[in-house]
C-alpha cells in the first residue's frame, strides 16, 4: 500500500502540474483574445479625416496595399527621391520628371484612397508576428516621398495651391500608415515630418500675392492634428504581438 502511494505520488504531482498549467494557459488565452477584440473594435471605430472632396465610408488599407506593390526601378532612384523630398518646394526637380511620369497612376490612386474614412491594416496577431500581408515600409516611404516631390513640381510650375494639397495628402497618408506596427509607425511619422517641413517652407517662400489659401490649409492642418497616431497605441499593438508569440510558445510546450 505504502509502495503504491510512493510510486503514485510523482504521477499525481505531474497531473496536478499539468492541470494547473492548462488552467493558466486557458486564462492567458482568454485575456489575450479579449485584448485583441478590444483593439480591433478600437480600430474599426476610428475614422480618418478627409481633407477635401467627398468622403467615402470605405477602408483605405486595401487600396494602399495595391499601390504599394509598385516596383521601384533602382536603389539610386529611391535614394534620389528621398533626398529630393527633403529639399525645398521651389528647388528645381527636372531630373525627377521622368520618374514622376512613370508613377502618375500610383500617385493618383494613392490620393484617391484618401477619400476613405477608415484604415484597418487587419494585423494578424494570432499568427505570432502580426506582419503577414502588411506592406513594405520602404516602399511606403518612397511613394509618400514621391508625392511630396510631385508637390515640389507643382510649386515650381507656379501652382502653390496644388503643392500644398499634395503635401497635406502625404501627411494624411503618413497618418494612416502609422496605424500599423512599430516599423510602419516610424515610417508613417517620417512621411508626415517630410510633408509638414515642405508645407512650412512653401508657406514661408511663397509670395504674399500668390494664390495660396492659408485659411483652407489651416483647416486641413487642424483635421490632421486630431488624427495623430498615439505612441502608446503602437506599444499596445506590439504588446499584443509579443503576447501572441508567448501564446504559441506556451501551446507548443504544452503538447
Amino acid at each position: 500500500m505504502l509502495a503504491a502511494i510512493v510510486v503514485g505520488s510523482p504521477l499525481v504531482l505531474r497531473l496536478s502540474i499539468e492541470c494547473w498549467a492548462s488552467y493558466r494557459l486557458s486564462a492567458f488565452d482568454a485575456f489575450w483574445q479579449r485584448a485583441i477584440k478590444n483593439e480591433r473594435e478600437r480600430v474599426a471605430a476610428r475614422r480618418s479625416p478627409v481633407l477635401r472632396g467627398v468622403a467615402s465610408d470605405d477602408d483605405a488599407a486595401p487600396r494602399y496595399k495595391g499601390g504599394l506593390s509598385v516596383s521601384i526601378d533602382s536603389k539610386e532612384e529611391r535614394l534620389l527621391i528621398l533626398g529630393e523630398a527633403e529639399g525645398r518646394p521651389n528647388k528645381p526637380v527636372p531630373i525627377l520628371f521622368p520618374v514622376l511620369e512613370r508613377h502618375r497612376t500610383e500617385l493618383a490612386n494613392l490620393r484617391e484612397a484618401l477619400h476613405c474614412t477608415r484604415c484597418d491594416w487587419k494585423i494578424a496577431y494570432e499568427d505570432g508576428s502580426g506582419t503577414p500581408g502588411l506592406p513594405d515600409p520602404g516602399v511606403a516611404l518612397w511613394l509618400g516621398s514621391l508625392l511630396i516631390v510631385e508637390g515640389h513640381e507643382r510649386a515650381l510650375s507656379g501652382d502653390p495651391k496644388g503643392a500644398a494639397e499634395r503635401y497635406l495628402d502625404a501627411a494624411r497618408f503618413g497618418a494612416d500608415f502609422a496605424l500599423g506596427p512599430e516599423g510602419m509607425f516610424s515610417v508613417g511619422t517620417r512621411i508626415q515630418r517630410l510633408a509638414f517641413l515642405a508645407l512650412d517652407q512653401l508657406v514661408v517662400e511663397t509670395p504674399t500675392d500668390a494664390p495660396l489659401p492659408l485659411d483652407e490649409i489651416d483647416r486641413q492642418l487642424a483635421l490632421l492634428d486630431e488624427d495623430f497616431q498615439r505612441a502608446d497605441w503602437v506599444v499596445h499593438m506590439e504588446r499584443l504581438m509579443w503576447l501572441g508569440i508567448a501564446e504559441l510558445a506556451a501551446r507548443a510546450t504544452a503538447r
